[in-house]
């Protein structure tokens, strides 16, 4: 039994965790090398006659603030008997270092009897992570100026027919004028027909400098007004297509969320859509349905097509990155469209992104909770 003991402690002395145990007077009581090491002290330092809340090294290592941190969390796991745990960032010779600090109670009959502290080095895991946000920040940039691109095309050839209409209205004026016809009557006919077509591109560019804006804050919405706007700027490519959009469900509902990057999915879901039908030979028009539905603590918005569906070939990997929904090579994308969409609808919508029919008909589904209080 004294082997297994002095195998079990020379284990806790050379972890690379550093690791304290503290009475419930904070007095210490055990420290391994790991945690002198991590308090740039040597093991004769600390005693079993020390109490934690007088010694001096601690205000080497803490600043004001994050030593009233430190405290508190040991006061939260004497207090509450429940394991705690509290992140701390440090600089090292401008290198800037995070360590998670864990705390739990050490119990004997429902009564703390001490706490033991472990210290986890997660540097290089916070690094791996903000650099992932970073290359998923550049996809999603990336994956929005293809979709603006492909929008802006079809917009470019749709706004011909108003400004051609303006150009003949202003023409006709100039004309009247000329052989002394114009009268007050037919100015304002012309002059409201023209700015009608005005309004109408004013709009368009004004609901696109309201989308292509990130949007840091957490807003409540009407499910129906973002889908309707979202269609308005997709508008050209459903003209150009011949396709019909119809949205199904209660009208009424209000979500609190983020509204850009919910319309962002919305349109990624869409343009697919659009791209599977466009090449279907239909002697009518092509529709896309969305449905809005109301379940418990969550809204699903579901966007549904009639074209080919998914691959067998993709249907296990379709969101991941890379992997194209088309199957013709000419009008294959990047492959970034849903993948970008799942992650937004993790990650910033606390909710999912997940498919409900392969094919006939196709259904991707959204779900979102209702109400989201915390920005990111």
């Amino acid at each position: 039994m004294k082997s297994i003991n002095t195998i079990f402690k020379n284990i806790i002395e050379y972890d690379e965790k550093a690791i304290l145990i503290l009475d419930n007077e904070y007095y210490v009581r055990y420290y391994n090398k790991s945690f002198a090491s991590f308090f740039r002290q040597s093991k004769s330092v600390l005693s079993t006659k020390t109490k934690l809340t007088d010694n001096i090294f601690l205000t080497k290592l803490f600043s004001k603030q994050k030593l009233k941190q430190f405290f508190e969390l040991l006061d939260s796991t004497m207090k509450s008997l429940k394991t705690n745990k509290k992140i701390f960032n440090f600089s090292f010779k401008k290198q800037e270092y995070f360590y998670l600090f864990t705390s739990s109670a050490i119990l004997k009959k429902d009564t703390c009897e001490g706490i033991v502290l472990t210290i986890n080095d997660i540097t290089k895991s916070i690094f791996e992570k903000e650099e992932i946000k970073r290359q998923e920040n550049v996809l999603i940039q990336e994956s929005k100026m293809a979709n603006l691109g492909k929008i802006s095309g079809a917009i470019s050839h749709q706004w011909r027919v108003p400004l051609n209409a303006i150009s003949i209205l202003l023409g006709n004026l100039i004309q009247f004028k000329h052989d002394g016809l114009l009268t007050d009557q037919i100015f304002e006919k012309n002059l409201n027909y023209a700015m009608n077509n005005i309004e109408y591109l004013t709009n368009t560019i004004n609901t696109f400098k309201t989308f292509y804006i990130p949007n840091i804050k957490i807003e409540e919405f009407l499910l129906i007004e973002a889908l309707e706007q979202i269609i308005s700027i997709i508008n050209p490519c459903l003209k150009n297509s011949n396709i019909e959009i119809e949205i199904l469900g209660d009208k009424t509902l209000k979500c609190k969320n983020y509204k850009n990057e919910f319309q962002q999915i919305i349109e990624i879901l869409l343009l697919n859509s659009i791209d599977a039908l466009k090449n279907i030979y239909k002697e009518s028009p092509s529709s896309i349905k969305i449905y809005i539905k109301n379940i418990k603590k969550n809204f699903v918005i579901s966007v549904e097509d009639n074209a080919e569906g998914i691959p067998f070939s993709i249907r296990d990997t379709i969101f991941s990155a890379f992997c194209s929904t088309k199957k013709s090579s000419a009008n294959r994308g990047s492959g970034v469209g849903l993948y970008i969409a799942k992650t937004i609808a993790k990650r910033k919508l606390c909710g999912d992104l997940y498919i409900d029919s392969f094919s006939n008909p196709t259904i991707f589904s959204l779900e979102i909770p209702k109400k989201v209080d915390k920005n990111d």
